[in-house]
């Protein structure tokens, strides 16, 4: 396990153990996401068989997002800094939370974690369209504390994906 890896997978468990409930900001998603990305959480939910999506906003939050399931409830959780969601572009807020529910999809190898980012970012991009993820990406990139290299070879290849496939599309049950 890399240095980062084992950072990521610690704060996951952390937020797991403790629900980092002094930072929780209670909200209403009406709130936080807009109709169309409510409708977006609505439908991947449906598609993926969750039995229920929660989001847990707080404040001053790195990693700026993390995902998991509630072992006890089955409930699907997103926890996110609000303030850095709210900042991020229309399309941007899509492809994170599409990344966010292709972990879901794609459960985390903690021993390869930029492989279980591309493919959340594949799911994302079947769901809000590559150009979500790599304006998603693109904030990104401009933070310190993500991996360049891991973030530059995620954009890459959801640039690969826009010029090079047909649209994408989800598989009927």
């Amino acid at each position: 396990m890399t240095g980062r890896s084992i950072i990521v997978w610690c704060l996951a468990t952390l937020v797991v153990l403790t629900g980092i409930a002094s930072a929780r900001i209670p909200r209403e998603l009406s709130e936080i996401l807009n109709p169309d990305e409510q409708q977006l959480l609505d439908r991947m939910q449906h598609d993926l068989h969750l039995s229920g999506i929660e989001i847990w906003p707080v404040k001053d939050f790195r990693p700026r997002a993390i995902s998991f399931t509630n072992a006890e409830t089955g409930i699907y959780i997103i926890e996110f800094d609000v303030e850095w969601f709210r900042s991020l572009p229309a399309q941007g807020r899509k492809g994170l939370l599409g990344h966010e529910l292709g972990h879901a999809h794609q459960p985390d190898d903690v021993m390869k974690p930029v492989i279980a980012d591309l493919a959340a970012d594949r799911f994302a991009a079947i769901y809000s369209g590559p150009e979500s993820v790599i304006a998603f990406l693109n904030v990104l990139a401009q933070d310190d504390w993500f991996d360049k290299n891991d973030i530059r070879t995620r954009i890459k290849y959801m640039e690969h994906v826009r010029t090079h496939q047909r649209p994408l599309q989800k598989r009927q049950n």
